[in-house]
C-alpha cells in the first residue's frame, strides 16, 4: 500500500542522495551485486578480503570499497546475488508463514470469490513453463491459491524437488 505522506519521496531522494556518493566513488550498476556482498561481509572478512599491504594506509575507506569491488567484481558478484537471493527467500518464506498463521475464517474469506491477482496469474504461467503444467482455466483468487499450493508453490524458492 503507498502511503501520501511524502515518504516515497523521501526514500526517492535518499536513495538518490545515497548512490551519488556512490557514483562519486566510480560504482554503476553493473558493480550492484558486488557492492552487495561487499556490504554483507563482517568486518573481519573484509579486512582479509581488501589483504594485507594491497592498499595504501592513508586510502579512505570509500575508496577501498570501489577499489575492492572493481578488482573482485566477477566472485563478489556472485556472493552479491546469493545474499539478494536469501533476503528475498526469507522475506517469501516470512510471507508464507504469516498467511498459514491467519484464522480459517480469514483462509475462506470472500477474497477466494475475487479474480486472480495479476501476482498470482503470472506466477501460474511461469509454473506451467517450468514445471510443464497445464494451465487451469477460468479460476477464482481463491482456487488460483489452491492451484499454486499444490503444485508446489513459487518454484523459485521451492528447495523440494518434484
Amino acid at each position: 500500500m503507498t502511503q501520501n505522506d511524502g515518504s516515497q519521496r523521501k526514500r526517492g531522494h535518499l536513495a538518490a542522495t545515497l548512490g551519488a556518493q556512490l557514483l562519486r566513488l566510480g560504482m554503476g550498476y553493473e558493480d550492484r551485486n558486488a557492492l552487495r556482498a561487499v556490504l554483507h561481509m563482517t568486518l573481519d572478512n573484509l579486512l582479509i578480503a581488501f589483504g594485507a599491504g594491497d592498499l595504501r594506509d592513508d586510502i579512505l575507506l570509500g575508496e577501498a570499497i570501489a577499489h575492492l569491488v572493481h578488482n573482485e567484481s566477477g566472485p563478489l558478484s556472485v556472493m552479491g546475488e546469493a545474499v539478494l537471493f536469501q533476503r528475498q527467500h526469507d522475506a517469501h518464506r516470512a510471507n508464507c508463514d504469516s498467511w498459514e498463521a491467519q484464522p480459517e475464517s480469514v483462509k475462506s474469506g470472500p477474497w477466494r470469490q475475487a479474480i486472480p491477482s495479476r501476482v498470482q496469474q503470472m506466477l501460474m504461467i511461469r509454473m506451467s513453463q517450468t514445471l510443464g503444467l497445464e494451465l487451469p482455466g477460468d479460476v477464482t483468487r481463491g482456487q488460483a491459491h489452491d492451484w499454486i499450493k499444490n503444485n508446489g508453490g513459487n518454484p523459485r524458492y521451492n528447495t523440494e524437488k518434484k
